[in-house]
């Protein structure tokens, strides 16, 4: 059967020789968890004591990816190879090896550096991780691909940062990563799900210890790509937990290391850091210069949080109406990409600033609130953004927020889809 998208990974299609017993809930979740539309592209860890299971869940997974037509890349961390430079690479890209000339030649040399079958100097690792990602994002183009990694704390420091760099980039994209962990190993991935984890539970001070071990305060680890990822997770929490000055510190490096001028995504946390370590009115002008940055819905997770914050500012600004709208948008996406923990925490604040947090959305391609609706009607006529935003009393940029979150939900990538998308809408639900 063919297989189009990672929506595939569908339970009612696994074989029965692989089921297992007492784990329905486990595969159910993962099952769901890479079917979800809205968060195509996305990587899951999984941790549990040792001899629980990870292994043959994971099995599990691969197997009905398989038999869907998903193809498989595994690897699994060993002790005896966890000093070797890019041994985790290596295995993981051995099916790949002959595919490595579609990419250019500057990164197709430096990841056959990298993995042992070119000769030459060692390879910069952002070329080697953008190496990485460019040729599992050109082979999912033909085939969707699930990434397997097991014992991840056993994978080489250098293999780790590769994966860690890849999986923030997988959004949108027909790549899921799959990784198990044991529980209380210390990983790069493990460290940083341990933060996000805590921080959406509100367990600031467990947060902390986390982010901390991905990168000190005030320091910027070499050489470890997720540490960047980090830096938000840890400001948030030395903030939460009253650690002004590390906080103040970790924001100062951030800057010092010029990690902006790589990419807007590390402009956006650099700007959210600074915001969160600044008060009044300075810190609301750094959120909107960090929601302003070009296409910051490219990372919905990371702007959703960044609006949270900037909504918590404005709130306790009293600046109530503009508060709600980012709260309200915050919430969305949340409820979207099924942050559940994160939802939550935005529907307390949007609750506080006097106004009821709405319910999440039917899932499905029609699932437009009233507002988007109301919102991709306007667009539909011809209508601008600026148009749009006089009527309904709001910003240009978030009648664009709104647009972007739309499109998917309709199943279109454009503008000039969006009528024949409404009349469709219209149709299903007349029937």
């Amino acid at each position: 059967m063919g297989a189009n998208t990672m929506n595939d990974l569908d339970s009612t299609v696994c074989p029965a020789s692989t089921r297992l017993v007492g784990r329905d809930g486990d595969l159910a979740f993962i099952q769901s968890f890479f079917g979800n539309s809205e968060v195509q592209g996305a990587a899951l860890l999984l941790l549990g004591e040792v001899g629980v299971g990870k292994t043959a869940v994971l099995d599990v997974v691969a197997k009905g990816a398989m038999h869907n037509g998903v193809r498989v890349l595994r690897v699994a961390g060993v002790q005896f190879e966890a000093d070797i430079s890019y041994a985790g690479l290596n295995q993981l890209l051995v099916p790949l090896f002959e595919d490595f000339d579609v990419l250019d030649n500057p990164h197709r040399d430096a990841l056959r550096v990298a993995v042992g079958i070119g000769i030459g100097p060692a390879p910069d690792r952002l070329l080697t991780s953008t190496a990485v990602l460019l040729l599992l994002r050109l082979i999912s183009v033909r085939t969707p691909l699930l990434i397997v990694v097991d014992d991840l704390p056993w994978l080489d420091r250098a293999t780790s940062a590769v994966l860690g760099f890849v999986a923030r980039r997988l959004v949108g994209s027909r790549i899921g990563l799959l990784a198990a962990a044991r529980e209380g190993a210390e990983s790069f991935f493990a460290s940083h799900a341990r933060a996000l984890a805590a921080l959406g539970g509100g367990d600031y001070e467990s947060a902390y210890q986390h982010a901390r071990a991905l990168s000190p305060p005030g320091t910027l680890a070499p050489y470890v790509p997720i540490a960047m990822w980090g830096t938000m997770d840890l400001v948030e929490a030395a903030v939460r937990t009253g650690r002004d000055k590390e906080a103040a510190n970790h924001a100062a490096a951030m800057r010092a290391s010029a990690m902006a001028e790589l990419s807007p995504r590390l402009e956006l946390l650099v700007l959210a850091c600074e915001a969160l370590t600044t008060s009044g009115e300075e810190s609301a002008a750094l959120f909107e210069r960090a929601l302003s940055l070009p296409g910051p819905e490219r990372w919905p997770f990371d702007a959703a949080r960044v609006r949270l914050f900037h909504g918590q500012r404005l709130r306790r600004l009293r600046a109530t109406t503009e508060a709600r709208e980012q709260l309200s948008l915050a919430l969305e996406v949340f409820q979207r990409l099924g942050a559940k923990p994160w939802a939550t925490r935005a529907a307390a604040e949007l609750r506080a600033s006097g106004q009821s947090a709405p319910t999440a959305p039917r899932p499905g391609a029609g699932a437009l609130t009233a507002q988007e609706l109301q919102i991709a009607t306007l667009a539909a006529t011809g209508l601008a953004n600026k148009q749009i935003a006089e009527r309904l009393f709001l910003s240009h940029r978030t009648i664009g927020t709104h647009l972007y979150q739309i499109y998917p939900k309709l199943g279109i990538t454009s503008r000039a889809a969006l009528r024949d998308a409404l009349s469709g809408l219209d149709i299903d639900q007349d029937g």
